[in-house]
């Protein structure tokens, strides 16, 4: 994350006028969200993958296979890939929405919300002890409609854009 602000602010501080810039930051903010997006796809589509392939190998093989158990052994990193590629993707799509507030529609701000929830969710469901706190970010975070509603609206955020 702060390699990327490093970045931004080095080609702030080269723009000739006030044009350039201002140019300068649509593309910044531009590159921001398509880095979003990609994080968003690398951290999830690899991991809804894996989820349904360790249920599956549960199922048809059972708990004491070998291939379940080696499925069961890679979660933690899995799971870390998962948080720490959706935290960027997070940040760095608030970044591209800060960069370009002036252009802020309905869509953008019903993305920002369910980003938000489906990330503060995310959060609670991984480092939260309490197990109804746990059940109830389960439900959310673990929602068809939120995540297919996140796709829709990334979708007619960056066709409208």
């Amino acid at each position: 994350m702060l390699s990327i602000l490093f970045l931004l602010s080095i080609q702030f501080s080269y723009a000739d006028n006030h044009n350039n810039n201002r140019s300068l930051l649509h593309n910044n903010a531009e590159l921001l969200g398509w880095i979003s997006i990609s994080c968003g796809l690398i951290a999830n589509v690899p991991f809804i993958l894996y989820v349904r392939v360790k249920r599956l190998s549960v199922k048809r093989l059972g708990g004491g296979d070998s291939l379940t158990r080696n499925l069961a052994l890679e979660h933690k990193p899995i799971i870390n890939f998962h948080t720490a590629l959706n935290l960027i993707g997070f940040f760095t799509g608030i970044f591209h929405g800060i960069l370009l507030v002036r252009g802020i529609d309905f869509i953008s701000i019903s993305l920002a919300i369910v980003i938000t929830t489906l990330t503060i969710s995310g959060i609670l469901l991984r480092f939260a002890k309490l197990r109804t706190i746990n059940q109830f970010n389960r439900i959310i975070h673990t929602h068809v409609i939120l995540s297919t509603l996140l796709v829709i609206l990334i979708i007619l955020h960056v066709s409208l854009s």
